[in-house]
């Protein structure tokens, strides 16, 4: 898990999960994505809201947590909310399907 989103590039998938750290659930949700990080080797960032907010503005974030998924700088999924290890789970199975042809 990068925790430094400015070395975000337009190549690739990249998942971006926007946060706070006054989240109750932020370092749940870190773990499960870094153990999708492992699985599926796509690169993640972690961004701070609080501390990163030209990101959100260019992401169109405007609610926390949300999860990104992009492939080559282009968004392919999003998860807005808290949302179950099985719900992530899914979402990370549809867009790997998806970006392989499955």
């Amino acid at each position: 898990m990068n925790y430094l989103p400015y070395n975000i590039k337009n190549e690739g998938v990249q998942v971006l999960y926007f946060y706070t750290q006054w989240m109750p659930f932020y370092t749940k949700t870190t773990a499960l994505l870094k153990s999708n990080e492992e699985k599926y080797k796509w690169e993640h960032f972690a961004i701070d809201c609080d501390l990163f907010k030209d990101l959100c503005k260019k992401h169109r974030v405007n609610c926390v947590p949300v999860v990104i998924v992009t492939d080559n700088g282009v968004e392919v999924g999003r998860l807005t909310g808290v949302v179950l290890a099985s719900a992530l789970k899914a979402f990370y199975i549809k867009i790997f399907r998806s970006k392989n042809g499955k």
